[in-house]
């Protein structure tokens, strides 16, 4: 049995997740490792799912959803100073596919990201740009022997009971603005039947300057074999040291325009865990060669997104 029993209750019920707030978006660019989840883009999709976990016993595999727009966020203050709750304010009027398919938590625990003061600002202008929320979920996984899934013709509403695994925040391009993980997740992800066959892993995401995605030649170059074997080494040795078995992190780097060269390169935002582990990764950044922008003069932020895992 998977242990759940982690799970602390924030006040009114809220489910508290382990999140990181940054701009995480994940392209599939060469270099870059396809997220373990399975997406599901279809009402027919969502069908074979349920069908797997009751009538095949698949209990364990990580899908997710994109639900309807408009979602409603409410900001709520959080418990520690400064802190901001985005809460989904019903979690039984989470929607997909046009209504025809009904997310409902298992526990009916309310969804929330969680921000300080200056990551609310990203929240507050994500939210009125209507953002769209993505749910991670698993079928089945804390209760095996209940049916997880009422399905019901195309003309009807099929009701799907949701082990939540993860939730994150997507912007009109798909870009993940902020995402919150919690123990289920944690536990799927340190099951060692699981990861027997598994090897570490690094997620470079779509590198992006104030002005929007970074030019090809700044993404190709910090995706590049090289600087991949180097920050998955730094992440290796940070979980030798007790580091986050799986991270997520943005790393900002101040970047001289004309010539390319990395002036400076810090955390922005991160669960790492390993001070050690963060510079390891920041100096293996700042060694990449990006190339100088001929129409360009100035300091450029460059954001570099970072997911990184060993079973």
């Amino acid at each position: 049995m998977h242990d759940v029993t982690q799970r602390r209750a924030r006040p009114n019920g809220v489910l508290a997740l382990a999140g990181v707030v940054g701009t995480l978006g994940v392209s599939s660019t060469s270099g870059v490792v396809e997220a373990q989840d399975q997406g599901l883009a279809s009402l027919p999709a969502m069908h074979a799912a349920c069908h797997a976990a009751d009538e095949d016993g698949v209990h364990d595999r990580l899908y997710s959803i994109v639900l309807d727009t408009p979602t409603t966020l409410e900001p709520h203050e959080g418990e520690e100073e400064g802190q901001v709750l985005y809460t989904i304010p019903d979690a039984r009027s989470l929607r997909a596919f046009g209504g025809s398919v009904q997310i409902v938590p298992s526990h009916l625990e309310t969804i929330a990201f969680v921000a300080n003061e200056e990551r609310a600002r990203t929240l507050e202008v994500a939210r009125a740009r209507g953002a769209r929320v993505r749910l991670g979920f698993f079928l089945g996984f804390d209760e095996p022997e209940r049916r997880a899934c009422l399905v019901r013709a195309s003309q009807a509403v099929t009701a799907v009971r949701a082990d939540i695994a993860f939730v994150e925040l997507l912007d009109a391009e798909g870009a993940v603005l902020a995402r919150e993980d919690n123990d289920r997740l944690r536990a799927w992800s340190d099951d060692p039947d699981r990861n027997a066959a598994l090897e570490p892993e690094v997620t470079i995401g779509a590198p992006t300057t104030s002005g929007g995605p970074a030019s090809d030649a700044w993404a190709r170059a910090v995706r590049a074999p090289a600087i991949s074997r180097q920050l998955l080494a730094c992440h290796v040795a940070g979980v030798a040291r007790g580091a986050s078995r799986e991270a997520m992190l943005v790393v900002r780097l101040r970047v001289e325009a004309r010539g390319g060269r990395v002036e400076e390169a810090v955390v922005e935002v991160g669960n790492v865990g390993d001070e050690q582990e963060n510079a390891c990764l920041v100096a293996a950044l700042r060694g990449v060669e990006l190339g100088g922008l001929s129409s360009a003069t100035g300091s450029v932020d460059l954001r570099v997104p970072l997911r990184l895992r060993v079973p």
